[in-house]
């Protein structure tokens, strides 16, 4: 029995020093993204940030993928923040099809929390949807990844029908208004236009009786002039009539 409870004794000591000096396992990275809920209109944009945390593991690699509803959201950029080099490759490098996929290497590694970048949607539907980071993956310098997703953000989009529909009326009433003006402008002008034309009218026949007038006294003149020229010759011509015949009367005496 002394035996016994001797080796239970030095086996129970024997593990528990086993487990003191033994490291407990790591907790695992985690990928992020904020803020958890937006509510936006169509047509407005969604930025996220992403955000990485080793964890205390020396990490160098993060592959971010974030997948979207499409019939809410269409990706419009993603920027990584500094120290980041990104990974242009097939499989690491995507924007279209449902899913958003960065990929870079961190300069000289890390091992807290970094800001991975941000991607920004564009609202092209209405609804309520959410974002996915399933996928994602972070490495550490031996080459090997561990990571869990933290909660994913919810996204809600609001139509933006309504505002649409008012701002078509008020244009279509402004337009209205403007026409309306410009047609009872140009109506209230119109009479003064006829007044204008017929002042010229006016102004021709005037001009017309002034040269015809003119006209009607230059002729007078002119025969006024022709018939003292007659006379005057006539007169002339009368008196070396007479001259003429009192030397030929002289003469014959």
């Amino acid at each position: 029995m002394k035996t016994t409870t001797i080796f239970k004794t030095l086996a129970t000591t024997s593990l528990g020093v086993l487990c003191a000096v033994l490291p407990m396992g790591a907790s695992a990275a985690t990928l992020s993204a904020t803020p958890l809920d937006v509510s936006v209109t169509a047509g407005q944009t969604v930025t996220l940030t992403l955000s990485a945390d080793a964890e205390g593991t020396q990490a160098v690699t993060v592959k971010a993928q974030v997948a979207y509803p499409e019939t809410l959201l269409t990706p419009v950029s993603f920027t990584f923040a500094p120290s980041w080099v990104a990974l242009a490759q097939a499989g690491y490098d995507q924007m279209d099809d449902g899913l958003v996929i960065k990929t870079a290497g961190y300069q000289g590694g890390f091992t807290g929390v970094q800001t991975v970048g941000t991607v920004v949607f564009r609202a092209i539907g209405s609804g309520t949807g959410t974002l996915s980071l399933t996928g994602s993956q972070m490495w550490n310098t031996a080459g090997e990844q561990s990571l869990s997703v933290q909660a994913v953000p919810r996204v809600t989009i609001a139509p933006a029908a309504a505002q649409t529909s008012t701002a078509t009326a008020n244009t279509s009433t402004a337009e209205g208004g403007a026409d309306a003006t410009a047609g009872a402008s140009t109506e209230s002008q119109t009479p003064a236009t006829t007044t204008a034309t017929s002042d010229e009218d006016v102004s021709g026949v005037d001009t017309g009786n002034q040269t015809a007038a003119a006209g009607a006294t230059s002729f007078a003149d002119s025969i006024a002039q022709n018939w003292l020229m007659i006379l005057a010759s006539a007169l002339f011509v009368g008196i070396a009539g007479g001259a003429s015949w009192f030397l030929y009367k002289r003469k014959n005496q």
